[in-house]
C-alpha cells in the first residue's frame, strides 16, 4: 500500500508552513509519508504527473489574496487554455487559513479550491477553513 501524499503550502508569515509541518508530523505518526513543499518550489513537484493524494495548506493575505509564494502557481493554473479535465487525476484536501475579522476570510484557500474544481480535481474531504490562530487541529485529525 502506498502511503505517500504530496503536501503543498503557501505561507506569508509562516503560519501555513508551521501547520503543514504539523500535518507532516501527524501523518508520519500514523504511517503516512508526506512529500512537503512550498508552492514556490515548483521544480520539486509536478501536479501534471502526481498520482498520490494532494493536501494543500494556504493562508490568506492582504484583502483576500494568496501569499506571495503561491503567485506563480496560481498564474499557471489560471491559464485559460488548460482543459477542464487538466487536474482530473488529482484527489485533494485543502485547509485555508485566514482571519475571521476580515471580509474575505480564507479567500486564498477558496481561490485554489475553485480553480482545482474547474480543472476537474476531486476533493477527498470537505475544505477546511480556519482562523489563523485556532481551529486547524480539528482539520488535521479529520484527515
Amino acid at each position: 500500500i502506498n502511503r505517500r501524499f504530496l503536501l503543498l503550502y503557501a505561507s506569508q508569515k509562516g503560519q501555513a508552513k508551521a501547520i503543514a509541518e504539523e500535518i507532516c508530523q501527524e501523518a508520519k505518526e500514523h504511517g503516512f509519508e508526506a512529500d512537503i513543499h512550498c508552492f514556490s518550489e515548483s521544480e520539486q513537484y509536478n501536479l501534471d504527473k502526481e498520482k498520490d493524494p494532494v493536501v494543500i495548506v494556504t493562508s490568506t493575505t492582504g484583502t483576500g489574496e494568496l501569499p506571495d509564494t503561491a503567485i506563480k502557481f496560481i498564474k499557471e493554473i489560471n491559464d485559460k487554455s488548460l482543459p477542464s479535465d487538466h487536474l482530473s487525476h488529482i484527489r485533494y484536501g485543502l485547509l485555508g487559513l485566514g482571519d475571521s475579522e476580515y471580509t474575505f476570510f480564507c479567500n486564498g484557500g477558496k481561490i485554489i479550491n475553485k480553480r482545482f474544481l474547474e480543472l476537474g480535481a476531486q476533493r477527498f474531504c470537505e475544505v477546511g477553513l480556519a482562523d489563523d490562530d485556532n481551529g486547524h487541529l480539528c482539520y488535521i485529525t479529520s484527515l
